[in-house]
């Protein structure tokens, strides 16, 4: 219940932080400029990385991994993963191939960044 409390605006605590309509407006922003970047250096010549277009991508994928993260718990990332792909071949032109390659180098950087920027503990 308190993710779809996050969904609809209301401020929440997690550990020390506070999700609010800003750090997740925030969160997508960052996600459609990596995503971007990614498309940008690995498919240059085929991928449509325009960044409105890449922008409303990383908001339903978001949207999208929020309700399932909620629902099905970890069944989620491998739904999530597909999900990617399958968004990337298909608004931004992209074969499966390098769709594949594009979404595992964006899920890696996504954890990777989730590691760097979690809030210290102790």
């Amino acid at each position: 219940m308190n993710e779809f409390r996050n969904f609809l605006g209301a401020p929440s605590t997690i550990g020390e932080t506070s999700l609010t309509w800003d750090t997740i407006m925030g969160q997508i922003a960052i996600s459609a400029l990596l995503l971007a970047g990614i498309m940008f250096v690995v498919a240059r010549h085929e991928a449509d990385y325009s960044l409105p277009k890449v922008l409303l991508i990383a908001l339903g994928l978001s949207i999208c991994g929020m309700l399932l993260g909620s629902t099905i718990g970890l069944l989620a990332i491998p739904v999530m993963l597909g999900l990617t792909a399958w968004s990337l071949h298909q608004f931004c032109y992209l074969r499966w191939n390098m769709a594949a390659l594009v979404t595992g180098i964006y899920v890696a950087c996504q954890f990777g960044l989730a590691l760097l920027l979690r809030p210290p503990t102790g």
